[in-house]
């Protein structure tokens, strides 16, 4: 693959989609395969102590958990999971005066504070479900194999 300029101007935009798209891929791959597994370090998040061989249920639990940490990776690079302005009632309010110097002071006001904060608070969340999912993407990435 050949990248050119535009295309790493924002890399971030760039390589998302196809991270996704991989990830989607690999989890509906992984589910239909006979063959599919998961990493050993899932046993460890579900109890089953060093040196013993798991249970059916603990099996079960490992696959469940694998799954799951899949999910919140590709929630990491799933645009439509950012909130969208549209959903919260509030507008931005720009205001315009001129100085003494003949500049203009802008300033920004909301229309409605409480659905403001409310939008920032889910922001913020969104936010730190992405960094979450990025980091899983990191300590799992030699696990990306069916």
């Amino acid at each position: 693959m050949i990248f050119k300029y535009k295309d790493v101007i924002s890399l971030d935009e760039t390589l998302s989609p196809i991270i996704l798209a991989g990830l989607r891929k690999f989890k509906e791959e992984l589910i239909e395969s006979k063959y599919g597994s998961f990493p050993s370090g899932m046993f460890d998040l579900v109890g089953v102590e060093e040196m013993k061989e798991p249970t059916l249920d603990q099996e079960e639990d490992a696959w469940q958990m694998w799954l799951e940490v899949l999910d919140r990776m590709v929630y990491a690079f799933d645009p439509t999971e950012e909130p969208s302005l549209d959903d919260y009632g509030f507008e931005f309010e720009w205001q315009s005066s001129p100085t003494e110097n003949g500049n203009t002071l802008v300033s920004i006001d909301v229309t409605d504070k409480e659905e403001y904060d409310r939008y920032r608070t889910d922001q913020d969340d969104w936010m730190d479900k992405c960094r979450e999912g990025r980091m899983l993407l990191a300590e799992f990435y030699d696990s990306l194999w069916i």
